[in-house]
């Protein structure tokens, strides 16, 4: 068994300085320790058992400082010029209270100010103060376009495409009908759709097949996107065509503002198709169908 070391108030090891009588801690389980208070070199004051303050194999060194020292010899400090976000390092680096610091200038022309190594290199400061307000003001600011025809077209088309519950989601997100992820926002979405805009126009998709993008979308007179949605479910497998069971014909229908252009009954499916498509080319310069006037009816 080792020899018990004699400790005694101002007595050293390694760090630490001796700054009390030893004394006993009682355990719950009823065993007893002894133990002593103690002073590091770099002023922090804690308790330790006496074993661990004078073992001869593995002694406490100190509170921990020398640890941090060692790992604070092994990190260089910034160079000056060095930008972390909108900080520039304008010093050399310096050590307080075990602690790396610099001095730095934000680009936005604030003060110098001195700032920790770790808190640079991590993130957590990256400006004088001035991106945080950037973004509480960002947030603060309208784009002005709240109750426009656009931002209720955007905020029906995120509704089409997400909720389940809308009347419309069969044909819109049930299908996998998406958007990008940048018109998660109205500014994104503005920003890839603002020309060409008209209040009271509504988005629409080119190939309605294909889900909304910058490419595949343009703004239209509501009727325009109206007549470019897709057939409706029914018996014909071409749109604006219905079977008329009661008269047994096929018959073409085609409305624009409440005005109804054609509506003509025909022996065959194909035939009914085709003067849709003639008088849709009329109208709005399309063939929905993809007939050619030159078909046999």
């Amino acid at each position: 068994m080792a020899k018990e070391i004699d400790v005694k108030i101002g007595d050293k090891f390694n760090r630490w300085e001796v700054i009390s009588e030893i004394f006993y801690k009682t355990f719950p389980s009823g065993a007893k320790a002894k133990f002593i208070n103690c002073r590091c070199e770099c002023g922090t004051c804690s308790t330790l058992r006496l074993g661990t303050l004078t073992s001869p194999t593995k002694p406490s060194l100190s509170c921990g400082c020398v640890r941090r020292e060692a790992m604070g010899k092994t990190r260089k400090f910034p160079q000056i010029g060095e930008v972390f976000e909108k900080l520039t390092v304008i010093s050399e680096g310096y050590r307080k209270n075990v602690r790396s610091w610099v001095t730095v200038q934000c680009s936005c022309g604030g003060e110098a100010f001195d700032v920790r190594v770790d808190h640079l290199r991590n993130g957590n400061t990256g400006s004088c103060g001035c991106l945080q307000r950037e973004a509480v003001s960002q947030a603060h600011t309208t784009h002005g376009m709240s109750g426009t025809s656009a931002y209720n077209s955007w905020q029906a088309m995120k509704d089409r495409c997400n909720n389940p519950n809308n009347i419309r989601w069969d044909r819109y997100g049930g299908r996998g009908i998406a958007y990008p992820t940048e018109w998660e926002t109205f500014l994104g979405f503005w920003e890839d759709m603002s020309e060409g805009w008209f209040e009271g126009a509504d988005i629409d998709r080119i190939k309605f097949d294909e889900s909304y993008s910058k490419d595949n979308c343009r703004w239209v007179n509501r009727d325009v996107g109206n007549h470019n949605k897709s057939k409706s479910e029914g018996t014909s497998s071409y749109k604006g065509v219905y079977y008329d069971s009661a008269r047994d014909r096929w018959t073409a229908r085609l409305n624009r503002n409440f005005e109804i252009l054609l509506q003509k009954r025909f022996y065959t499916e194909f035939e009914a198709a085709l003067a849709y498509d003639n008088m849709s080319e009329e109208v709005y310069g399309d063939r929905p169908n993809q007939t050619n006037r030159d078909d046999p009816a």
